[in-house]
């Protein structure tokens, strides 16, 4: 009964329209009932009513109508926070099915509630305000032990909450964030099979959060012992969130991905920032074996500054291993010398170790698979302690092969693709496959695989093409191009046929437009 009065003293209170909201004495009479709430309630765990609907209800309303200025409401924010923790305590510990019932009924407008909670106030600082921090930390605990979920319409809504003065709060959004979107990628994957013209797309909200990366000049003055500054730990996030796009998408997806990460120089940002942070600007790099490199738990470290480190490692490791093009780009072209030799021992030191035996695991993983393709399997042999991939295809009774090796530094130094035995080819053709297959495993992120893999099966095509009689480019004598393209350009004239990307080179490098072997103009046919 005192339960339903309360409640009934809520509705009264909402119901009294937006001066009983601005009311500030309103405001804490009502905190100091949702206080009285969660005394009495443990008492009544064994009584059955709908008095339970109705104070979620309460506690949803509380979340989501904001008449007030935010400071007033803190101590009724406060207050439901601690009543909702109250009800899923009782919800586990002594289940009542009408309790359970009601959590369980409401748990979307639960879900929307506390999200519209979190858009309200991240835009509020807290590091000076020991009351809003308070606040915000309860809030992110309660998101986490709700095992809240959220549906693909409502990431948006998240990603300003990633860019809040509050750390807090952006742990709780990154969380959320971090379940969903891995979850959302076989939908894209699904549309992407369906359409040609479909391009996945990253969400522009997120990309915005790392169009600029902190300097080292604006972190010299942080105490990182005390705290990491939540413009830093925004970037991170961010980051690591991007990269949750690539965790179950198809390889068509993942292309469309790079390609949105080409258009900027975002992961020039992130490297340089990292090899500042972890290698150039320190006496001694930090010793990245001392973290868990291939993963990253928030909060996991006992200081701001290691955590900081662990962040930045973890990001360079994914870097290095779903853009590694570009991350060999970064370091090869805008780098000084002395840099790109300091960030070469380090990562082959702590980093390459670790992608290297992915790489090399995958082929091996890779290698059986192969009996349902209906072109001639690669016989597959790795090597880890020589960090080498040898494959071959049976020709008549003889066999074909050539031999992968991985430098000690891969990704940042290239593969080295060499032709162990040729059968039925000219040298010069021979030649030309594996220049093309070095070229799709060290220059090509196209499709977003395992590039040893890519690199095995374009060499394959190469091979069966050939001997299936198929018409090879009359530049580079492969029937399939580093792109992974087929001859597609036929000279009216001659008729012989040619890859696009190689006819380019040769009107761009011969500054003409005619036909590499009739040297005629050039008119497609």
């Amino acid at each position: 009964h005192l339960c339903d009065n309360l409640v009934k003293v809520f509705d009264a209170a909402d119901a009294s329209g937006q001066q009983a909201r601005r009311s500030t004495s309103t405001l804490m009479v009502n905190a100091e009932m949702m206080r009285a709430l969660s005394h009495i309630l443990p008492s009544l765990s064994e009584t059955y009513g709908t008095f339970w609907e109705r104070i979620i209800e309460v506690l949803t309303k509380a979340w989501t109508v904001f008449g007030a200025a935010f400071d007033e409401r803190l101590p009724l924010i406060h207050a439901s926070l601690r009543l909702f923790s109250t009800l899923r305590k009782l919800g586990l510990r002594d289940p009542n099915d009408d309790l359970v019932d009601a959590l369980k009924s409401h748990q979307s407008s639960i879900a929307l509630s506390m999200i519209s909670l979190l858009q309200a106030v991240c835009n509020v600082p807290d590091e000076s305000h020991q009351p809003r921090k308070i606040v915000n930390e309860m809030l992110a605990r309660q998101i986490s032990c709700a095992n809240i979920e959220i549906e693909s319409s409502t990431v948006s809504d998240l990603f300003p909450v990633l860019g809040s003065e509050s750390l807090a709060l952006q742990d709780s959004a990154y969380s959320l964030l971090h379940r969903q979107i891995p979850r959302s990628q076989e939908d894209v994957a699904l549309d992407k099979a369906l359409s040609k013209d479909y391009v996945a797309k990253l969400p522009e909200e997120l990309l915005s959060l790392i169009l600029v990366a902190p300097t080292q000049n604006a972190l010299l003055d942080v105490d990182f012992k005390r705290s990491m500054p939540p413009s830093l730990r925004s970037y991170l996030l961010s980051w690591h969130l991007v990269f949750d796009h690539w965790t179950g998408a198809s390889d068509a997806v993942k292309n469309d991905y790079i390609n949105a990460i080409k258009e900027g120089s975002y992961v020039q940002s992130l490297l340089h920032l990292a090899s500042d942070f972890l290698v150039t600007s320190r006496v001694r790099p930090v010793d990245a074996n001392k973290f868990q490199i291939d993963s990253y738990t928030p909060g996991s470290e006992k200081t701001p500054e290691k955590d900081t480190h662990s962040m930045l490692i973890h990001l360079y490791f994914l870097a290095l291993k779903h853009l590694p093009t570009l991350s060999k780009a970064w370091w090869r072209d805008n780098t000084s010398r002395q840099t790109q030799v300091s960030v070469e021992s380090w990562t082959e030191r702590c980093i390459s170790p670790l992608i290297i035996s992915s790489e090399l695991a995958t082929v091996s993983a890779w290698g059986p698979t192969q009996a349902s393709d209906p072109d001639q399997p690669l016989t597959i042999k790795v090597s880890t302690s020589t960090r080498e991939v040898t494959a071959s295809i049976p020709i008549d009774e003889q066999f074909m092969s050539l031999a992968i090796v991985l430098p000690p530094s891969y990704p940042l130094s290239r593969a080295t693709v060499s032709g162990l035995h040729r059968v039925g080819v000219t040298e010069q053709k021979w030649r030309s496959w594996i220049i093309t297959t070095q070229g799709v495993i060290n220059f090509s992120d196209i499709g977003g695989g395992n590039q040893l893999i890519d690199g095995l099966m374009a060499w394959r095509k190469n091979v069966m093409a050939t001997l299936k009689g198929q018409t090879e480019c009359a530049i580079c004598y492969s029937v399939v191009s580093a792109d992974r393209q087929l001859p597609n350009k036929r000279c009216g004239t001659c008729k012989n046929m040619f890859h696009g990307s190689c006819l380019f080179k040769w009107f761009k490098s011969s500054n003409s437009s005619s036909c590499p072997l009739c040297r005629n103009q050039f008119s497609y046919a």
